[in-house]
């Protein structure tokens, strides 16, 4: 096999909590997070010629090593000596500094691609040490179904089959608007707007509850991040007071925004909820009826 095409998943986070600043200046997380059936493509093609060749459609994303999924080619290379040319073509559909993690997801799928394609079958703690390497986000996209999350993002562990079954395949409408959020932006208000962190044995306790009952994900619901994003963006509070009076559905932010998501089962209600974001955020507001992987 000298050439793939990788699908390259987005997630959202069903439940995520800040529980405290490390002495490595990153935050210690804990979430319930979820792959999803809307991402990017990605194509990666062994040259003859020696170099990376990559392209990507997205106009304001770096073609060089700004870009993870160079740095995660370099760090493949570096590992495994493989120095074979390559030729990359990545095509976004994920919006950039949505929540979603596109970017780790690019690296990481990458990561797994060049690894089938060169047969070097590494060993899934190094593909994690070096996913972990490139992004916090990263190691979860080397899993296939949800995980629960901690540390910066490093420690990963699939939930099991019971819960998983109560997440597979729901339907969700995804919305976001015209405009991204940085990550480091975020973080830095979280840590000035946010009263106090959530403290780890009660989202432990949280999690765990949800994990041992029979409830849906819509009654997990929760995002520490987004009493930061109310402060300084009211239009998503409203929006989401609006959607929850007039078709009944909970909504929440994934990651540290700007991207929205509600558990949405019915196609009529999902169009309903289009036209209502759209009314509140404009025709240029992002919206996709998708399914949890």
């Amino acid at each position: 096999m000298h050439s793939a095409t990788l699908f390259s998943p987005a997630k959202i986070n069903l439940f995520l909590a800040v529980t405290g600043i490390r002495e490595d200046g990153y935050h210690d997380l804990i979430s319930l997070a979820a792959p999803i059936n809307f991402g990017d493509e990605i194509d990666i093609e062994i040259k003859t010629q020696e170099g990376i060749d990559f392209k990507c459609d997205h106009p304001d994303l770096p073609t060089d090593d700004g870009n993870l999924v160079v740095r995660a080619i370099l760090s493949f290379q570096e590992r495994t000596g493989r120095h074979d040319g390559l030729k990359v073509r990545l095509r976004k559909r994920i919006p950039v500094g949505a929540g979603l993690g596109g970017g780790s997801s690019n690296a990481a799928i990458v990561l797994l691609g060049l690894d089938q394609l060169f047969d070097t079958r590494l060993p899934e703690k190094e593909l994690h040490s070096m996913a972990s390497r490139i992004g916090s986000d990263c190691p979860l996209f080397l899993k296939e179904g949800p995980c629960l999350i901690r540390g910066r993002g490093e420690k990963i562990n699939e939930i099991d089959q019971s819960a998983r079954l109560r997440l597979q395949g729901r339907k969700l409408a995804l919305f976001w608007p015209s405009f991204s959020i940085s990550t480091a932006w975020a973080y830095g208000q979280f840590d000035e707007a946010v009263s106090a962190f959530s403290r780890q044995a009660e989202s432990e306790e949280i999690l765990l509850k949800w994990l041992q009952s029979d409830q849906p994900p819509e009654t997990l619901l929760s995002n520490d991040f987004e009493e930061v994003l109310f402060q300084k963006f009211p239009a998503f509070h409203c929006l989401f007071n609006d959607l929850s009076q007039s078709i009944g559905v909970n909504c929440s932010i994934t990651g540290s925004g700007s991207a929205c998501f509600a558990f949405v089962d019915d196609a009529c209600k999902a169009n309903e909820l289009k036209r209502i974001v759209r009314l509140a955020w404009g025709e240029k507001a992002g919206f996709e009826w998708i399914d949890l992987l």
